[in-house]
């Protein structure tokens, strides 16, 4: 169900039109940002002694989903102008 959920998210977010040109830094934050919250509303217990590692562990992973998700784009928002 994790694994499931980050890539909703990471979806969601990879097609919101209205951001116009995230950096990838700012994408990754803000895909791990919703994916703390929606576990933690869902009831997932996250062990905040490990909260920066698994922050810096699941950036990792959100940074290679984008860049192997918008290959042969130079940019989200390049990808994005795709689906408009």
């Amino acid at each position: 169900m994790p694994a499931q959920l980050l890539y909703s998210i990471f979806e969601k977010n990879l097609l919101q039109l209205d951001d116009e040109n995230p950096s990838l830094k700012e994408f990754v934050q803000t895909v791990v940002g919703d994916y703390l919250t929606e576990t933690q509303n869902k009831g997932f217990g996250l062990n905040l002694s490990f909260k920066k590692e698994l922050c810096e562990e699941l950036e990792d992973v959100v940074r290679d989903m984008t860049l192997k998700k918008i290959y042969g784009s130079f940019s989200i928002s390049e990808y994005r102008k795709k689906f408009r």
